[in-house]
């Protein structure tokens, strides 16, 4: 079954949205060597991982990273410059990329967070597989700034959920 995510954006601040787009790009550029740019919509029929992680001090909230399993696997081996054939050690590696990839990018945009703001902490990623990627959660209007936004590399895409009050 095929699943599209929309991308719902619900901003009191502009410079959110520049601020997360900025911080994945170089995310994607220090740690992969690619490049990755803003779309409207990311479809996916297949199983992937969604990394979450939590921001606690001045800001707080939340960050989650839904990828899908072909692209989880491809910034694995970006990243360790290798593949592997054996699927428990590609489930883990991917995993485990998923998880880092979500912590960079919400750290690269804590760092570019003006004054006070980025005074706190980010949670360790946590990473759960999912059987099909199916729609994100939608925002929700009453939060302060949160938005969903989906992301291509290549021929993958990902989409990339941030609330925070």
């Amino acid at each position: 079954m095929e699943r599209k995510t929309q991308d719902e954006t619900y901003i009191v601040d502009p410079n959110i949205l520049k601020q997360l787009d900025d911080a994945v790009r170089e995310v994607f550029a220090l740690m992969l060597d690619r490049c990755c740019f803003p779309q409207t919509s990311c479809y996916c029929n297949e199983q992937g991982f969604t990394a979450s992680v939590l921001f606690a001090g001045a800001v707080q909230g939340f960050c989650t990273l839904h990828l899908n399993g072909r692209a989880a696997k491809q910034l694995a081996t970006d990243l360790m410059g290798e593949s592997s054939e054996d699927p428990i050690e590609i489930n883990i590696l991917s995993a485990d990329t998923t998880g880092e990839l979500c912590n960079m990018i919400a750290g690269s945009w804590k760092s570019r967070l003006a004054g006070g703001l980025s005074i706190c902490t980010l949670s360790p990623p946590k990473v759960l597989s999912y059987a099909h990627l199916g729609t994100p959660k939608k925002s929700s209007p009453e939060s302060n700034r949160s938005l969903v936004r989906s992301y291509r590399f290549g021929d993958y895409c990902f989409s990339l959920e941030l609330i925070v009050d």
